[in-house]
This record gives structure tokens, sequence and C-alpha cells, in this order.
């Protein structure tokens, strides 16, 4: 099967595949942060979807849910 791409980078419209923090067309930096359907809250700090039941840091930025 082919390459699964989610969006657009928003600077040349070159699909993104999900969790890309680059774009591999005009390799620029992905500002938007990825949304992962199944987790419900997201993160203060990146704005990334995370699981406070399951983590106690955010994976992608390191920041400490509990706080």
């Amino acid at each position: 099967p082919g390459a699964r791409y989610h969006s657009q980078c928003r600077h040349c419209k070159g699909r993104l595949m999900r969790f890309m923090k680059y774009c591999p067309w005009c390799r620029r930096k992905v500002d938007q942060p990825w949304d992962v359907a199944p987790f419900p809250e997201f993160c203060g700090q990146c704005g990334w979807s995370v699981d406070s039941e399951f983590w106690s840091t955010c994976p992608w930025c390191e920041h400490d849910l509990r706080a």
C-alpha cells in the first residue's frame, strides 16, 4: 500500500504523514499539533493530544501533566 497522508503543509501544500515535525517537500517546521483521536485531552504546553490517565508527562514535550 502507498503512503497514508493525513494533511498538507501550510507553506507549500505538500502532503504530510501524521506526526511529521518537518515537511519533506519544503523542509519547514510543521507548526500544528497533531490530533490523536482516541485521546480526549490536550497538553497545556504543546497542545498535542494526551491521555493523563496513562501518562504522567506529555510524550511530545515532557511537560508534567499532573501539575
